[in-house]
Parts: structure tokens; C-alpha cells; sequence
């Protein structure tokens, strides 16, 4: 394995064609997103249509914009995300191209993440591997089609482990500690808090990294101050919004939730048993 830093690595013999690949490969996993949004997938998801209604509101003038992190939208999702929506639908049309393309870029994005985080960990070859896997993943596809803001939180996640292991990297091999991939790490999970509700799930993986960080002592009380501190600076507004309103925070949550009656009978039929019918 090359345990050369990052940097360096991309600094060395052969970064143009390395980099070049990597677009290209992120060039094509966009393509493989875009092609016929128009037709495909063929039916409207009610979250697409409910969020592309929402955004039509919007770009007319009929809802106005209070706050960025503003909860009065559907499902309570905050308003930014869905303000990417109605500059897309603004740039290409109040049609299903103009409702999905946003999601096509996000998903597009994890590409050259997703090499990055394997060529960081286990060289080249294993990159290549890893991010012609993702951008070829039917599920990935799928979700990267769709006119709503599921894969939105995506990047955001690999953003934040890609800081994460790329500062104990640094730790490891060079006995240094730096703040940036800290703080970097600590905005991008505050700001994925303003997408999909799964970005919650953010904190949690970042807490079992850095338990393993602590454990080894790999990381240092700036540096958790410096990841602190950024995520609270990026979720500061939209804690305030949920401050004033709790229901927003854990509504749609226990909306989906498969203890939910209604979910629960529409996932596995009639009068369903726990735990038995979830086995």
C-alpha cells in the first residue's frame, strides 16, 4: 500500500491521469443518472411530486422564503434543500428533468468521494475498484433519479468519515493533528442536517470513528473542539427552528417508523406480528 499523506500522493508521477479517470468516471456516473429523467423512472414518487408542488409554490411566489431553515415545507424538511429543487426547476423547466436533476448531481458527487476514501485506505487499485462499483450501483442509480432529497445526504456522510480518516491518517503516520479536516468534517455534518432526515445517522457514525480515534489516541482535544465547534456553527439555525418546534424534529420520523401502525400493515400485510413477521 502507498502510505504516503493525500497530498502527496496526487502530487507524485501519473496525478493527471489519475485525476482525469476520476472525472471521467465521475463525468459517466452522471451521465448513467441523467439519461431520460424525463421518462425514467416511469411513475412519480408521492415524495417527488409533494416536494416539486412545494417548489413550484416557491418559484411563484406563493409560499415566501422566512429563514433557510425554515420547517414549514413538506415533512418538515428544511427549506433549503428544497430551494436546490426550485433552482433546478427554475434553470430546466417545471417538468420531471427540472424536479430530478438536482438529485443526479448528488448522487454523480459520491463518485470521486467514495475513490478517494478507498484510494486513502487500501491504494490505486481498490479506488478504481470502489468507484466504478458506485457509479454502476443499481440502488445508487436509483436513488440518484429520484426528484427528492434521499441521496442528498450521501455526500455529506463521506464528507465527514473522509475528514475523519484522513486526519487519524495524519495522526498515525506523521504524529500530527491537524484542526482543518476537523472543522470541515464538523460544518459538513451540521449542514447535512438541512437535507434527508438520515443525516442524523451522521453524528452517530462519527462518534464510533472518533471512539476508535480516542481509544488510540489519535486525536486531540483541539481537534474535537474544532469538529464541535463547526457542526455547531452549521445547525445552530435549524436548532433554533426545532427549539421552537419539537414535533418537527421527530414527526416524520415517527411517521416512517415500522412500529408505526399504518406502516406496519403496509410494509407486511394485515395484522402484523412482532417480531415474528420482521424475521
Amino acid at each position: 500500500l502507498d502510505h504516503r499523506p493525500l497530498g502527496q500522493r496526487f502530487a507524485s508521477r501519473g496525478t493527471l491521469i489519475e485525476v482525469g479517470f476520476v472525472a471521467l468516471l465521475a463525468a459517466v456516473a452522471f451521465a448513467v443518472r441523467a439519461y431520460d429523467l424525463s421518462d425514467y423512472p416511469p411513475s412519480m414518487h408521492v415524495d417527488e411530486g409533494t416536494q416539486g408542488l412545494f417548489a413550484l409554490q416557491i418559484l411563484r411566489g406563493i409560499v415566501p422564503i422566512t429563514s433557510f431553515a425554515s420547517l414549514n415545507t413538506p415533512f418538515h424538511i428544511p427549506i433549503l434543500a428544497i430551494l436546490g429543487q426550485v433552482a433546478a426547476i427554475a434553470t430546466f423547466g417545471p417538468n420531471e428533468t427540472g424536479l430530478r436533476i438536482l438529485a443526479t448531481v448528488y448522487g454523480a458527487s459520491c463518485v470521486p468521494l467514495v475513490y478517494l476514501m478507498a484510494r486513502q485506505g487500501w491504494g490505486r487499485v481498490a479506488a478504481i475498484v470502489a468507484g466504478v462499483a458506485i457509479c454502476f450501483n443499481n440502488l445508487h442509480v436509483h436513488f440518484s433519479k429520484l426528484g427528492a432529497t434521499n441521496i442528498e445526504t450521501t455526500p455529506w456522510v463521506l464528507i465527514v468519515l473522509l475528514c475523519l480518516w484522513a486526519a487519524q491518517d495524519a495522526a498515525r503516520r506523521e504524529n500530527a493533528r491537524p484542526l482543518a479536516p476537523y472543522a470541515i468534517a464538523g460544518l459538513s455534518m451540521g449542514i447535512a442536517q438541512y437535507f434527508y432526515f438520515s443525516a442524523r445517522l451522521i453524528p452517530i457514525l462519527a462518534v464510533m470513528v472518533l471512539a476508535v480515534a480516542i481509544i488510540r489516541r489519535k486525536v486531540s482535544v483541539a481537534q474535537l473542539a474544532a469538529l464541535a465547534f463547526g457542526a455547531l456553527i452549521a445547525f445552530a439555525p435549524l436548532a433554533a427552528q426545532y427549539t421552537r418546534d419539537p414535533d418537527a424534529f421527530i414527526g416524520r420520523a415517527q411517521s416512517v417508523t415500522i412500529f408505526n401502525a399504518n406502516i406496519a400493515q403496509h410494509t407486511l400485510g394485515r395484522e402484523p406480528k412482532f417480531p415474528d413477521d420482521i424475521v
